[in-house]
C-alpha cells in the first residue's frame, strides 16, 4: 500500500484556486466570479448580441 502526504499539494491547489477568483488587493472576487451567475442564467446569444 502507498501512502502519500498531499497536505502540501493541498494547499497549493486552494491557494491558486482563491488567486484565480480573487482580487488580491481586495480580497473581494473578481468581476468573472462576479458575473458567472448571470452569465449561466442567461447567456448571450451565438452572435454575442442582445
Amino acid at each position: 500500500m502507498l501512502v502519500r502526504d498531499v497536505t502540501e499539494a493541498r494547499a497549493v491547489s486552494e491557494l491558486l484556486s482563491r488567486q484565480a477568483t480573487h482580487d488580491e488587493l481586495t480580497g473581494l472576487i473578481n468581476r468573472r466570479e462576479l458575473l458567472l451567475p448571470w452569465n449561466l442564467a442567461a447567456p448571450l446569444p451565438a452572435n454575442g448580441r442582445f
